[in-house]
């Protein structure tokens, strides 16, 4: 009877266990759904969408996204600019992506951004005037493409994963010395380093002046801190930290991307991760009332614009003069 007794109890902590897995799961699935409701924010449309129809993406036709790097500082009285903006297009036919870098300092008129609409000026300063809607607008008018979806992440949102996971191992291109951004004095060292904390990861990510890539350079910094964090928070073993993941996330970004939309670019257009093309500007530095701007080079301009169009499937060109909307008086 005493083999019985311990079956009996070893099945029940058994059961116990799974249904207590179960309810976590659950728990945890609503929760995930409960912050993509929180960080959902549609675009305030002031002028119509370079799409007359709404991509469906249970069709698997080709996307276009638009990540918003934000650099928030609220104890200094900002309110935030898009210090790193990429536009990505996904096809999942030819199981593609083609990443787009865009440089803060291009001069363009902005859109969507209020009376300042249609104002030439730095086109990170969109998000700052107008938000998401701001940036979504101004890309569309710049590029002549569609922006289906944005996703907008505040920094301090990376240095707090960073935290949260216990540091993460990425492979610095230049060797660089921290003038404040982390501690006056550090050297980031060239190659494979330990980013030990949220603040370090920061400074990492903020530096654009010693890096030789400029702009190009701090956005592909912080594609690898995303893509780290990624990698180490889908490990087994976080699942125990997903609830404070996700409290990060609902504090740190904004999206007009649904719950289900999330669930169908992650299961329907992963293999567009297989094939990543890089696309980046060819710039001319511009001087205007002593202030520092970038103009797009024409040719670099139909080049770029036209192998997007292409990757979307859009026969259209950029703009019916063939003219890149960088030009400035």
């Amino acid at each position: 009877m005493r083999w019985k007794r311990a079956l009996f109890f070893g099945g029940s902590a058994v059961a116990i266990l799974l249904v207590g897995a179960i309810a976590y799961a659950a728990y945890l699935f609503h929760k995930a759904a409960v912050t993509a409701d929180s960080i959902y924010e549609e675009v305030k449309r002031t002028e119509p969408p370079k799409r007359e129809d709404k991509v469906d993406l249970r069709q698997l036709k080709p996307v276009s996204l638009l990540l918003l790097g934000v650099d928030e500082r609220p104890e200094e009285g900002d309110s935030g600019r898009s210090d790193a903006m990429l536009y990505v297009t996904l096809n999942p036919q030819e199981k593609s992506m083609y990443i787009l870098s865009i440089q803060r300092d291009i001069r363009i008129p902005l859109k969507g951004v209020g009376k300042r609409s249609g104002t030439l000026d730095k086109i990170n300063h969109a998000y700052a005037y107008g938000g998401p809607t701001g940036s979504v607008e101004t890309v569309e008018n710049f590029l002549g493409l569609p922006v289906d979806y944005y996703i907008a992440i505040n920094f301090q949102g990376f240095a707090d994963l960073v935290d949260l996971i216990g540091g993460i191992t990425v492979d610095n291109p230049v060797e660089w010395t921290d003038p404040g951004y982390y501690k006056p004095g550090f050297v980031y060292r060239k190659g494979p380093i330990r980013l030990e904390n949220g603040a370090m990861a920061l400074g990492y990510i903020r530096m654009r002046y010693w890096d030789p890539e400029g702009d190009i350079g701090r956005n592909a910094r912080e594609r690898q801190v995303l893509q780290a964090i990624l990698q180490k928070a889908s490990r087994p073993e976080m699942i125990l930290k997903l609830d404070q993941f996700l409290n990060i996330v609902g504090k740190n970004m904004k999206t007009n991307l649904t719950y289900e939309d999330m669930q169908r670019l992650i299961r329907d257009y992963r293999s567009c991760m297989d094939n990543i093309h890089e696309l980046a500007f060819d710039l001319e530095p511009l001087w205007l009332n002593g202030i520092s701007y970038q103009k797009v080079k024409p040719e670099s301009y139909e080049r770029v614009t036209a192998t997007l169009r292409e990757h979307l499937g859009i026969s259209a060109p950029a703009q019916a003069d063939g003219t890149p909307r960088t030009k400035t008086p």
